[in-house]
């Protein structure tokens, strides 16, 4: 959960059926502003205990109200949820490395070397940093309910289905002008297979000179 509750006088900011339970809660505060939950300790889990304990009790002095934790005034901001995706992003690929996708220093120099407008290579450096919206990361990012591809609908849209392995991919690799068939047994890694189309490309090269 994003969104946190400030504590003030103990008022539910939404009116989600609290009221009921406001005597009792009032009830389990000591006068030193410290939670006495033995009179209600029967009723709860441990867990909802331990959430109750966490929970700083307010002043008195304000309603209670909903804020956005990660800015001092409480208010949400587009720069600060900019920075909380990003960060939540950065944390999701640590925790979930792909072994499809692992790049070396050498592929980041070729890049870097290629002769290609900056948007194909911002699209081929996205494509390294696993950061592409394929149907299978948004599903692991719970925005998407399926990782299916949209396009074969038997396969999931990783990001090797969406660039080499679906069946409309194939079709248009082996249709351009490199005639590129691709094997499936060879495409286990991006990073090699992206090293051996540049060798394929500049041998197509050496044949036209």
């Amino acid at each position: 959960m994003v969104i946190s509750w400030r504590p003030g006088k103990g008022g539910d900011p939404h009116g989600h059926g609290l009221a009921s339970w406001r005597g009792v809660m009032q009830s389990s505060r000591d006068s030193n502003g410290t939670w006495n939950l033995d009179s209600i300790r029967h009723m709860i889990s441990d867990d909802g205990e331990i959430s109750i304990l966490r929970t700083p009790i307010g002043q008195g002095e304000d309603i209670d109200r909903l804020i956005w934790p990660y800015e001092k005034s409480g208010r949400y901001t587009v720069k600060s949820g900019y920075h909380w995706v990003h960060h939540k992003n950065q944390a999701f690929n640590h925790q979930h490395p792909s072994t499809s996708i692992a790049i070396t220093k050498d592929i980041w120099k070729a890049l870097r070397k290629t002769q290609t407008p900056p948007n194909i290579r911002n699209f081929m450096w996205r494509i390294f940093r696993n950061s592409l919206a394929t149907n299978d990361n948004l599903c692991k990012r719970r925005i998407r309910q399926s990782p299916i591809c949209p396009i074969c609908k038997s396969h999931e849209e990783t990001l090797k289905h969406i660039l080499l392995l679906c069946p409309w991919v194939k079709s248009v690799w082996f249709r351009g002008c490199l005639t590129y068939r691709v094997n499936p047994q060879e495409v286990t890694n991006i990073g090699q297979w992206f090293s051996n189309i540049l060798k394929i490309y500049a041998k197509s090269k050496d044949e036209l000179r």
